[in-house]
């Protein structure tokens, strides 16, 4: 059977000892266009630009700092720890014992989105007036936009190998080896984007929701609690073991923080849309 064989330029151009990746590329795209997505609808929500550019500066470090140490500590702690210096900055050294720029390989999504969570709540400390579940809705639906576009690097990059297939559609990324795989960085683009939709769509509903309508604020944010680990549990039934602890785990490390955000999800859903007390829109 013809499979897809898979083996681009992971660079867009190289000066020197530096070079511009794709995925640097693409995560630069869905910051743009998930920044542009909640710029639009703060604007809408009566946010002014000060308020605005300190929740955009407050996401910026919670999403990158959640997402850095996540991977760090749970995805390969025994390498950080004894390199405690590459866990913030893009820099290490060759065989040589010579630095060189290596950009940054590893940001775990499930503490990106932690990161986001209590950037958020530090911004709430910041602007008291600002309601806390309104704008949690809009950056839970310009999360996956982001994720989707993450996910086309991990591509491009051939990392986060799906598990071997004989499907019509798997992929040899042949920088790795010559086994036809499941594409799983492609599934996840495609939910993420499909999600985006999904939830963008349900936000517009809510806007414009007459006071008794039965969904309130907080249910696009507690869809993306609960939609995205839901999915990552069992996508991860398709990717190759990203940790070699985890091998001996019922579940792998991607299935066990999707737990407690699936669970942190229906409680948020419990709370938000089955409370009849009008309070809970803080």
């Amino acid at each position: 059977m013809l499979y897809i064989v898979w083996n681009p330029k992971i660079e867009l151009f190289t000066i020197g000892s530096f070079s511009l990746l794709w995925y640097g590329v693409l995560f630069a795209v869905g910051l743009i266009a998930a920044g542009g997505y909640i710029y639009g609808r703060c604007k809408e929500s009566g946010v002014t630009e000060r308020q605005f550019n300190a929740l955009a500066l407050l996401l910026f470090i919670g999403i990158f700092l959640g997402a850095r140490l996540c991977h760090c500590i749970f995805y390969d702690p025994g390498y950080f720890f004894s390199h405690p210096l590459e866990i913030f900055l893009p820099i290490t050294t060759n065989a040589e014992g010579d630095y060189y720029f290596c950009g940054y390989h590893g940001l775990a999504s499930h503490g990106g989105g932690v990161g986001a969570i209590i950037a958020i709540l530090i911004y709430k400390l910041m602007y008291r007036q600002v309601k806390l579940l309104p704008i949690l809705d809009i950056v839970a639906i310009a999360t996956p936009l982001l994720g989707g576009f993450i996910r086309l690097g991990n591509f491009v990059n051939s990392e986060i190998l799906g598990t071997s297939t004989t499907l019509p559609w798997a992929v040899i990324f042949s920088a790795v080896d010559e086994v036809p795989r499941h594409p799983v960085q492609i599934y996840e683009a495609l939910f993420y984007f499909l999600l985006f939709f999904v939830l963008a769509a349900a936000y517009r509903f809510v806007s414009k929701k007459e006071e008794d309508s039965p969904i309130k604020s907080g249910f696009c944010f507690s869809l993306l609690l609960i939609f995205i680990p839901l999915f990552r549990f069992f996508v991860e039934y398709c990717k190759m073991e990203q940790i070699s602890y985890s091998a001996e785990l019922p579940l792998n490390m991607g299935q066990l923080l999707s737990i407690p955000l699936l669970l942190a999800g229906v409680i948020m859903l419990i709370i938000t849309q089955y409370s009849h007390s009008k309070s809970s829109e803080a």
